[in-house]
């Protein structure tokens, strides 16, 4: 426990060291947000949920690619040298990740409530609510699959894989939807009958998928790692 506290110190001081990165994202949020928010044919619950779900999912990006400086000038070699294993380094890593998503999420829940009630945009805050937990799901899907991935690829080419791997997760959805048209299977029911289901029962959903999604990343990672020689 110890070690991981050290770990998420060394962390906490890298994240601070990147304030300006942070500023820059509230500053584009903000802006989409008013950008959404003068677009008529948009909800004007959702348009006030979407600075939240944008600095979520935005940061939750942000989080996991700080692998990238403890990549650098052979950060991982000294670091094993010190009494940290593989699975002390593995676990904080998504310690960190999560309870940060965790953090921004209340932060986003935050300001989208004040912007909301300030602006007259809307008072509908379970929705919003609703809006924003989605936002944190897929905040906690993408920790899930980019950690591993920086894990798996060094540098730069870590970086070019999650986009790619995101492009072919799109076109296995394609593909997916082919075969269920080919099988007699419509897509479109499909999505009918998760229409019909509560917020309540969608919420669980995303909660034991984003659950699963974690467990499955964090076992990837750690024979990723374990396999590396340092």
């Amino acid at each position: 426990m110890r070690t991981e506290m050290g770990l998420l110190l060394k962390d906490w001081g890298l994240l601070k060291s990147q304030g300006k990165g942070i500023i820059y994202v509230l500053i584009g949020g903000a802006a989409l947000m008013v950008g959404a928010l003068d677009n008529p044919k948009i909800d004007r619950e959702e348009s006030a949920a979407f600075l939240g779900v944008y600095i979520i999912v935005t940061m939750a990006v942000y989080f996991s690619n700080m692998l990238a400086y403890d990549e650098m000038d052979h950060g991982f070699l000294y670091l094993f040298s010190l009494p940290v294993t593989k699975k002390d380094y593995v676990r904080e890593k998504y310690i960190f990740c999560i309870s940060l998503d965790a953090a921004v999420w209340l932060l986003g829940l935050v300001i989208t409530t004040v912007v909301s009630l300030t602006g007259s945009y809307g008072n509908d805050l379970k929705k919003m609510l609703f809006i924003i937990t989605w936002g944190m799901i897929a905040g906690v899907v993408l920790i899930a699959l980019i950690i591993p991935v920086r894990l798996k690829f060094d540098g730069e080419k870590g970086r070019l894989m999650i986009p790619v791997i995101a492009l072919l997760l799109g076109g296995a959805g394609m593909l997916a939807g082919k075969v269920c048209g080919s099988l007699g299977v419509n897509p479109t029911e499909i999505f009918q009958k998760l229409d019909a289901l509560s917020e309540g029962q969608l919420l669980g959903g995303g909660i034991l998928f984003g659950v699963i999604c974690l467990a499955i990343s964090y076992v990837c990672s750690l024979r990723v790692l374990e396999k590396k020689e340092y």
